[in-house]
């Protein structure tokens, strides 16, 4: 091994050093404030639906770890795209903390009837939202969600066009109320941010998850 090369590898284990030293003073020293609306510990309602690979799942089997928790319907055309892409980057940023395995990315549908799981599965793939817990399941289960986390639904008829086939048809879109709620690893909502990106940004929620995931 000449001399040129050791240099190079003593410069990256050097560099190395202090990127990872830096990753961990980020995680487990600097302390930042809440970006969210934080709120008095509340239980978080529990609830059991279908996930997007086709499995009964329930909320409180992510206990143990900080959750984001929001509402999104496939045949959305901005605000739902805008907070799935939301959740997917603030986990990308939590993954290079090293806190993927602390936290859970959790979206449920307000349309029930079209979400199915194969409609859950191609949105996921659409948005690279792999890491996303999609939820869907029967409308009366769903909707019940809706009403613990006061999340407002409505069908609005008019003309819309189908992602998978690109086809203007008549149908429906949904009005519903945009909340991100922040649960902590004992399953008490602690943070909540409104609407979706750019009211808020990737970065806001990760700094969130990422103080609660520390405590």
């Amino acid at each position: 091994m000449n001399r040129k090369v050791k240099i190079a590898i003593i410069i990256a284990i050097i560099l190395g050093g202090i990127i990872g030293g830096y990753l961990v003073y980020i995680n487990y020293f600097l302390e930042e404030e809440f970006r969210g609306i934080v709120r008095e510990p509340e239980p978080a309602f529990d609830f059991t639906l279908i996930n997007q690979h086709g499995e009964v799942m329930s909320l409180s089997d992510l206990k143990g770890k900080v959750i984001a928790l929001s509402f999104v319907y496939t045949h959305c055309p901005d605000i739902c795209p805008a907070i799935t892409w939301g959740f997917t980057t603030a986990y990308e940023t939590l993954k290079e903390w090293g806190l993927a395995d602390k936290v859970a990315m959790v979206l449920v549908s307000v349309d029930p009837e079209r979400d199915t799981i194969e409609r859950l599965q191609w949105w996921a793939d659409k948005y690279g939202a792999e890491n996303i817990i999609f939820f869907t399941g029967d409308p009366g289960a769903v909707a019940k969600v809706w009403e613990d986390y006061g999340i407002y639904v409505k069908k609005v008829m008019g003309n819309m066009s189908d992602d998978m086939g690109q086809m203007e048809h008549e149908g429906y879109l949904v009005e519903h109320a945009v909340l991100i709620y922040v649960i902590d690893k004992d399953f008490n909502i602690r943070v909540v941010f409104i609407g979706a990106p750019p009211t808020w940004s990737p970065d806001d929620l990760a700094n969130d998850m990422r103080i609660l995931a520390r405590k």
